[in-house]
């Protein structure tokens, strides 16, 4: 059974993620857990340092303003829906599991 796990940017989302990635692992040990998350948040070295697959997603949290760069970060969350989008479709996992943060939106888009 493969189960992706997403989320990050700081560790109150990461630490309950990875609690239900070793209670996965405890009760299926053939279980494949992948966890999406961004390269430069949090989530990359504790994932890392549990042992789990880690994919990274290009994305950018949304700006409480009007400005360029909120427009931008909009555009940029659309695309990471896409590309998450055409990800699952391809890996199939049978779960998806968001844990929070702006990272987790565009696989939890994708995964309705």
């Amino acid at each position: 059974m493969k189960v992706i796990i997403c989320g990050g940017g700081t560790a109150g989302h990461v630490y309950p993620g990875l609690a239900l990635a070793e209670a996965l692992r405890a009760a299926a040990p053939a279980v494949e857990i992948t966890w999406i998350g961004t390269a430069q948040g949090i989530e990359a070295e504790l994932v890392a340092d549990a042992g789990y697959k880690f994919k990274t997603i290009k994305v950018i949290g949304l700006q409480r303003s009007l400005s360029l760069k909120s427009l931008k970060s909009i555009a940029q969350m659309g695309l990471a829906a896409l590309r998450a989008w055409v990800w699952l479709r391809k890996n199939k996992p049978a779960v998806v599991v968001g844990m929070g943060g702006y990272v987790s939106l565009p696989f939890m888009l994708a995964a309705r």
